[in-house]
C-alpha cells in the first residue's frame, strides 16, 4: 500500500503473514502548489482564502486526503478551509496531478510530490509543529501468498540499499534520522480517527 494506514487495516483482517512487514520509505505532508505559486500562498492559513480552490484525496479512501483533514483539524483551520476544497480525488496521484495541471490552487498533499514533477510543481514545506504524523510505505507477504519466498526476496530489495536508492532518486526519505529533521515530534505511522462531518 501507499501508507500504513492500509498495512493497519490489512493487519487486522489477518491479511499480514507475521514478521514480513518492511517499512521503504516515509512521507511527509506538505501544501503542494503549481510552479511559481501564482496565488501566493505560504501557509496553511493562507488555504482559507477567499476564491481559492483547493482539492484533497478522498480522507474515507486515500491516506494522503486523512492526512489533510487531520492537519487542517488539529491547526483549527478545518471550517475556515473547507469551503474552498473544491474536490476530492480517488487516488495520490490524482491530487498531484491537479496541481501539475493547474485544475486546483492548492492540495494538501506529500512533499515528495514534488519530485514527480518538478518543474510544474513547488512543494510550501509545513512547520515541523504542524506535523503530526509522517507516513511509511511499508510492505508485507500476504498470507494468500503463493509465491511466499519470492515475495520476501522482493521485500528485501525494497528495504537494501539498491532498493532504498531508487525512492530515494525519487525525492523520499529512507532515513528515520532524516525524517526527524523535518517533523522532530511527528508520530511516525499510526492511525487518525476522521471526525464527524468529514465522511459523505
Amino acid at each position: 500500500p501507499g501508507s500504513h494506514d492500509f498495512m493497519e487495516l490489512a493487519k487486522r483482517q489477518g491479511l499480514i503473514a507475521t514478521g514480513t512487514e518492511k517499512t521503504f520509505a516515509y512521507l511527509i505532508p506538505a501544501i503542494c502548489v503549481p510552479a511559481s505559486n501564482p496565488r501566493d500562498i505560504h501557509s496553511l492559513e493562507d488555504l482559507a482564502s477567499p476564491g481559492l480552490r483547493i482539492g484533497i484525496g478522498h480522507p474515507e479512501t486515500v491516506c494522503v486526503g486523512l492526512y489533510a483533514v487531520e492537519i487542517m483539524e488539529r491547526a483549527g483551520l478545518g471550517e475556515k478551509v473547507r469551503p474552498n476544497i473544491v474536490t476530492y480525488f480517488e487516488s495520490c496521484a490524482k491530487v498531484a496531478n491537479a496541481v501539475s495541471l493547474r485544475s486546483v490552487d492548492a492540495v494538501l498533499g506529500w512533499r515528495e510530490f514534488g519530485s514527480w514533477a518538478p518543474s510544474r510543481i513547488q512543494v510550501i514545506p509545513l512547520p515541523p509543529d504542524r506535523i503530526a504524523r509522517v507516513a511509511t510505505l511499508p510492505g508485507a507477504v500476504l498470507v494468500t501468498s503463493k509465491q511466499t519466498e519470492l515475495a520476501g526476496r522482493f521485500l528485501e530489495f525494497l528495504a537494501s540499499p539498491a532498493g532504498r536508492a531508487i525512492y530515494e532518486k525519487w525525492g523520499y526519505l529512507t532515513d528515520e534520522d532524516a525524517v526527524r529533521a523535518l517533523a522532530p515530534r511527528a508520530v511516525i505511522g499510526g492511525l487518525y480517527a476522521l471526525p464527524k462531518g468529514w465522511s459523505e
